[in-house]
């Protein structure tokens, strides 16, 4: 009498405390791209939980979770359903699945709770997963935002079956019963790269400094002008070469670890690319500070702002010209006007060398751009 009072007892507590009180078992899991494996076996040893950390995609890290089915003497089947699912339905569906008499609760009244139901947003690779004995599946693939705390709860069940169905009949037409249910709750944390990564945060920032520092800057190509065009441009082509070898190591090893989809990948290259988007030759200008030089060459009555401005000058100035109408900051009509006046000049004062077979070639370019 004693004995059945006790049964009654334990069996109405299985009944009245809620499911997830009665979890079996709590972890905490942490992943990062350095450490993207982590094993869990659960309290009793019927399961490994494996969660692996695959590849980031947005701010988001991907993550396979896989269940080892550790059961061997008896060899029992592991099953994990999407949804909840009642005992009627269960009989009806495939592969039928009925419960044991041993197992908690009102017969016909029985139920099976689904993984999605207990996690937003997650959802099995099927509507069942079934994992034999001795055997590893992958059931599912999961979105887990970097740098925040997820809990995932697994509810899990024990069931018997036949060998010998198994082995014919495959696993989904297989008659399943279940033994018990168990919980695995699991605080899962994943620490990847984003775009708050401190060495990322500090590059750009460098890059926009040296954007900035360009404002308001004017280098002067007249022959006159000291110091020399390339000197003035000089500070700043060390700069940026220095912000390209630090960019380009660490993009090096960024490379290594990420596909040219992910976050990490594509941040950089944007990056690479703004960068490089930086061109001295856009800030090229007369100061307009220098004497005009006599005309050499005063036969026809030529004389301009140009005069002065040696072949190479004026090259820079074609150049700068050119690339400032491919970026739509000058209209080609404003471009050929002041092409034209910079030729005309060019060829009054019967110019050559290199640099004057620079200056015709930019000029025709702009010409028939």
């Amino acid at each position: 009498m004693i004995r059945k009072t006790i049964w009654t007892l334990i069996t109405l507590l299985s009944i009245c405390l809620p499911q997830n009180i009665m979890a079996d078992m709590e972890e905490s899991v942490k992943l990062t791209s350095d450490s993207c494996y982590k094993s869990v076996r659960c309290e009793g040893g019927l399961i490994y939980i494996t969660f692996s950390f695959e590849r980031t995609e947005g701010n988001k890290a991907k993550i396979l979770v896989s269940i080892d089915n550790l059961t061997q003497d008896p060899p029992h089947a592991i099953l994990i359903f999407n949804n909840n699912e009642d005992e009627k339905n269960l009989k009806k569906g495939k592969p039928k699945i009925e419960f044991e008499k041993t197992f908690p609760g009102e017969k016909k009244k029985r139920s099976v709770e689904g993984i999605s139901e207990l996690n937003k947003g997650i959802e099995l690779n099927k509507g069942i997963e079934i994992i034999e004995a001795g055997k590893t599946d992958t059931i599912m693939s999961m979105g887990i935002p970097l740098g925040e705390n997820r809990v995932i709860e697994i509810p899990y069940y024990e069931a018997t079956y036949k060998a010998k169905d198994l082995d014919k009949k495959g696993k989904y037409n297989t008659k399943f019963k279940i033994l018990e249910k168990k919980y695995c709750r699991i605080n899962l944390l994943v620490e990847g790269w984003t775009v708050n990564d401190a060495t990322y945060s500090r590059l750009c920032g460098e890059v926009k400094a040296f954007k900035e520092s360009l404002s308001g800057v004017k280098f002067c190509p007249n022959n006159q002008h000291r110091p020399s065009l390339s000197e003035q441009q000089n500070e700043f082509k060390e700069r940026k070469k220095a912000l390209t070898h630090q960019i380009d190591s660490v993009y090096a090893k960024i490379k290594e670890a990420y596909m040219s989809d992910e976050l990490p990948r594509q941040s950089y290259d944007a990056l690479i690319k703004n960068l490089k988007s930086i061109n001295l030759s856009d800030y090229i200008e007369d100061c307009g500070k220098h004497k005009r030089k006599k005309k050499r060459y005063d036969e026809n009555g030529h004389t301009c702002m140009y005069c002065s401005s040696s072949a190479k000058s004026k090259f820079h100035l074609l150049d700068n010209l050119y690339q400032g109408m491919r970026a739509g900051r000058v209209s080609k009509s404003e471009a050929v006007k002041t092409a034209k006046a910079i030729y005309k000049c060019y060829t009054f004062n019967k110019e050559g060398g290199m640099y004057g077979e620079k200056v015709v070639k930019f000029y025709n370019r702009i010409l028939s751009y």
